[in-house]
């Protein structure tokens, strides 16, 4: 999963990014980009490879990138300028609001406002498909005139179906909550639409807090709808992520927090994601793979090798708390808890899964 870390100048981005990363980055408005891959904690993949002896033992992994700020991108026209290809091939955006006051950490506004700093970045990803659709527009109306009349009721559809997705972003509804039939977002998935990335909202607070949630703010429009959000201190979190793990640990009990910043906002990105893990199992390796809740079994094999989606024959699938109440595949099958699947059988967090390709 790659995810880029979005946020307005001095909103704590690459503390965030820190954070998560266990990473150094400098922090004092470097307008580079920072990049980091951090391993999703899986705790049954130990106890899997206790029963397999696997020779390794790999865990789903995120990739983080921090861009700069809008107002750092200036010369770059924000967020339609430099990183615009980085935005689309992300999977989602981790938007970092500034909630913390710290007067050595001056803010890019007068004031601390959650809510206006949040639309503001939300309307700026509108306002990058905006401009992607009027110069999509402009040229599917310069190539009517040029096309063939064989050609030109295509074209003519193109051009409805760029402009139905415009005025829903002048409503304020974003790509992945506009009503599209499948041929329409077949097309417009060849725009790289901004909008239809998925958003968590990361706060970042005072060490002391309070916790921020978006119910807490008065947002307007559907833009806002179907946010996941996190509530940290970047500048904490990014101070215990250079400590060792048990002294983080008993640090954080100290403090009253359950779980590190990396944890929260993964879970809060694979909720809002709707993504889960299936698991594969053997002498080699013991893994996770992180795909879309109730994928076809078919798909989920695409993500292993793109080979797997041509050559699936079925899958063989045994829930992981049955695998380890039964010690092995082998009992599973004979108990009957190991499972012939076919293509479109969706796939289940925590299923334990074999494919059977034919190559």
């Amino acid at each position: 999963m790659d995810v880029a870390i979005i946020g307005l100048p001095m909103s704590g981005k690459t503390t965030v990014f820190n954070a998560l990363t266990r990473g150094n980055a400098d922090t004092t408005g470097a307008s580079e980009m920072h990049v980091g891959v951090v391993k999703v904690a899986d705790p049954r993949l130990y106890v899997l490879a206790d029963i397999f002896h696997p020779r390794k033992i790999i865990h789903a992994e995120v990739k983080y990138q921090d861009l700069p700020g809008p107002e750092s991108l200036a010369n770059s026209q924000g967020l339609s300028g430099k990183y615009l290809n980085v935005l689309q091939a992300a999977d989602a955006f981790l938007l970092v609001v500034r909630t913390f006051n710290d007067p050595a950490v001056p803010s890019a506004q007068e004031t601390i406002d959650a809510g206006r700093d949040l639309s503001a970045m939300l309307d700026e990803l509108t306002l990058a498909d905006l401009l992607v659709m009027d110069r999509a527009i402009e040229r599917l109306q310069e190539g009517l005139k040029k096309a063939k009349t064989s050609d030109r009721t295509g074209i003519t559809s193109q051009i409805d179906i760029a402009k139905k997705a415009k005025q829903g972003l002048e409503a304020g509804v974003p790509m992945w909550r506009q009503q599209l039939t499948g041929s329409e977002t077949a097309f417009l998935h060849n725009y790289q639409l901004l909008t239809y990335k998925r958003v968590i909202v990361a706060f970042n607070t005072d060490e002391d807090g309070p916790e921020v949630s978006l119910e807490q703010l008065e947002l307007a429009g559907e833009s806002s709808s179907g946010l996941g959000y996190v509530s940290l201190c970047g500048k904490l979190e990014a101070d215990l992520a250079l400590m060792s793990e048990e002294e983080a640990e008993e640090f954080r009990t100290s403090l009253g927090i359950e779980d590190s910043a990396m944890d929260r906002v993964v879970n809060a990105s694979y909720d809002t994601l709707g993504l889960v893990s299936f698991l594969t199992v053997g002498e080699d390796e013991v893994r996770a793979w992180s795909v879309d809740a109730g994928m076809p079994a078919q798909e989920a094999a695409g993500t292993i090798h793109t080979d797997f989606t041509r050559g699936f024959i079925r899958a063989e699938v045994i829930a992981y708390g049955d695998l380890i109440r039964c010690g092995s595949i082998a009992q599973g099958r004979k108990e009957g808890l190991l499972r012939s699947e076919g293509k479109t059988y969706g796939v289940k967090d925590g299923d334990v899964i074999n494919f059977l390709i034919n190559v």
